[in-house]
């Protein structure tokens, strides 16, 4: 129940709101035996950092729940977790991009060459 309040927090953008029913849950799961129900609000934090472009954090997350899906046989938060770890790859190569500096100029092109003109040679020259 506290992850899902937490779920619909994230929706209506309460982001402080669904990190504190997320946290509620977390500090209950382990306590319970509940390992799926802990992955999956790992995954969720990992989603709100995400969200808050808090990659670390986000990754931290994920590699967490990612220790536990497996272990209880559950292949689709497993593929789930996998494929957030794929937005934030992306997410870090945007970032990446946008905080490095931009390429040096090409060069400029060669200037054109001019033709040299040897007596007798070229052009016009007399044939005899």
């Amino acid at each position: 129940m506290l992850q899902a309040l937490g779920d619909l927090a994230l929706r209506e953008a309460d982001l402080g709101e669904a990190r504190r029913r997320y946290a509620a849950a977390l500090a209950i799961y382990p306590d319970i035996g509940a390992r799926l129900g802990e992955a999956n609000v790992l995954q969720a934090l990992g989603d709100l950092a995400l969200r808050e472009a808090d990659l670390g954090e986000a990754r931290r997350r994920y590699a967490a729940a990612l220790a536990i899906y497996p272990d209880i046989g559950f292949r689709l938060g497993e593929a789930n977790v996998q494929k957030a770890l794929g937005d934030l790859a992306l997410r870090e190569a945007d970032l990446g991009e946008a905080a490095a500096p931009p390429p040096p100029p090409p060069p400029p092109p060669p200037a054109p060459r001019r033709a040299s003109r040897r007596a007798g040679g070229g052009r016009g020259a007399a044939r005899g």
